[in-house]
């Protein structure tokens, strides 16, 4: 009796070690997106998109149909402008250069308000219309920037800075 009970528990043991079953996916994908292939290495990037060498620009909306000038790096794609800076003095907004003789390392655009934020960690707003600075404070320095850079965040009346050096300044722009 000892050994049919050992015999069918065996037997038991290894029907059921025989018959098991490798996970295969149905549907491996469920993307309907077209793949693009990029013509142009990356020159630059951030968290909101990039620049190849071919002056395009890359953002989550995908690849842009306007371009940059030469030597310009995307900074934001923000309210369907493209900001860019040459890294010196100049930014490209929305097909224009504008000469603002700063260093511009984030920038954000609502309407005809600018808001910016320059590499001595000074915060400014812009007013595009009369092509005035309206507003201007000083942060202390920050010595080391990357990539991770954000960009001011418009609010109804309100503009988010998120400062270099950690802190964030709101302002009111009608003010």
């Amino acid at each position: 009796m000892k050994h049919l009970i050992l015999l069918f528990s065996l037997l038991f043991i290894f029907q059921a070690c025989s018959s098991k079953k490798y996970y295969e996916a149905e549907k491996t994908s469920t993307l309907n997106e077209k793949v693009h292939f990029l013509d142009s290495e990356i020159t630059s990037f951030n968290k909101d998109g990039a620049s190849l060498n071919n002056n395009t620009v890359i953002t989550e909306e995908g690849i842009l149909d306007n371009k940059i000038p030469e030597n310009f790096s995307f900074i934001n794609y923000s309210n369907n402008k493209i900001i860019a800076s040459n890294k010196k003095d100049k930014i490209f907004l929305d097909n224009k250069i504008l000469d603002l003789k700063k260093h511009v390392i984030a920038a954000s655009v609502n309407d005809s308000v600018l808001a910016l934020i320059l590499s001595d960690n000074s915060l400014e707003i812009y007013n595009l219309e009369n092509e005035k600075i309206v507003f201007k404070e000083y942060l202390s320095k920050s010595f080391v920037n990357d990539v991770r850079i954000a960009n001011p965040i418009f609010i109804g009346d309100l503009i988010l800075f998120p400062s270099l050096d950690g802190k964030i300044v709101i302002v009111n722009f009608n003010n």
